[in-house]
């Protein structure tokens, strides 16, 4: 889990820009994040990203599988059963980067930009490590 703040990565981080989710640890790191860095509404971003990708979603580099469900039944059951996850799933952030990721024209490249948030990159994580996915075991 990386903790650091990702304006000076010394600090450790304690709170999120509101437009664009990068986290910081200070007054100074916020304000030189939003004169030094570009900082763009993750939606914004979305849909920045979904007009400059030619490629659609199916046309996608994803494991053909024959069948349209990536988990299988004993794999959702852990998911479920997962006290910790079922807790994360209540954040309302969380809630919002599912939703925008699912309703996005592109899902992979709102999915690929939601994973440059630590936080959302480390739960999801953690769901892999749940349903124990190997990308190399198909």
């Amino acid at each position: 889990l990386n903790d650091k703040c990702q304006v000076c990565l010394a600090n450790i981080k304690k709170y999120k820009c509101p437009m664009c989710l990068i986290q910081y640890c200070s007054v100074p790191c916020y304000k030189s994040h939003k004169e030094n860095q570009k900082c763009i509404p993750i939606q914004e971003a979305i849909h920045e990203e979904e007009s400059k990708e030619q490629t659609s979603f199916e046309g996608s580099q994803l494991p053909d599988t024959g069948d349209k469900r990536i988990l299988f039944s004993h794999q959702l059951e852990r998911l479920k059963e997962d006290q910790s996850i079922t807790a994360i799933l209540r954040d309302e952030r969380l809630q919002k980067n599912i939703s925008t990721i699912c309703t996005a024209e592109n899902p992979r490249t709102a999915l690929e930009l939601a994973l440059m948030n630590p936080d959302f990159a480390d739960f999801v994580e953690q769901m892999l490590t749940t349903v124990q996915y190997d990308p190399f075991d198909q």
